[in-house]
């Protein structure tokens, strides 16, 4: 049985949740926007996507000529791999690249948790 009393408090109830979801879903279209606006988010968007047209797969097929074969591809099987100082420094700069963008994100949700915890105490979660 539903009496009106009981009907007010669930209304009241997802009022709130509907303000707090809407509150983190602004919050969070707000920081996606910042995020793509960085230049780390644009440094790494600007890199060449899959591995055989990047810096670093070039100058290991020009180290390895003999495991390749005349398309270009890779050959199967096990091998030792020469690794010029360029390549490896080609590597690096992509891995930190990719390392500061990830903490960007991280951050953001951090930030993003902080926010929902300053609109109001305490704060329930449900499956």
């Amino acid at each position: 049985m539903w009496d009106g009393r009981r009907e007010r408090r669930l209304l009241v109830r997802l009022e709130a949740a509907r303000q707090v979801y809407n509150a983190c879903l602004g919050e969070s279209l707000k920081r996606l926007k910042l995020m793509r606006e960085s230049r780390e988010y644009q440094a790494v968007r600007k890199l060449p996507k899959g591995e055989p047209k990047s810096e670093a797969w070039k100058a290991r097929r020009a180290n390895n000529p003999e495991a390749f074969k005349p398309n270009g591809t890779a050959k199967s099987g096990k091998r030792q791999w020469q690794v010029s100082g360029r390549e490896k420094e080609t590597r690096r700069k992509l891995s930190e690249l990719h390392r500061k963008q990830a903490a960007y994100r991280k951050s953001l949700r951090g930030n993003l948790a902080n926010h929902v915890f300053s609109l109001g105490n305490p704060v329930k979660l449900e499956k």
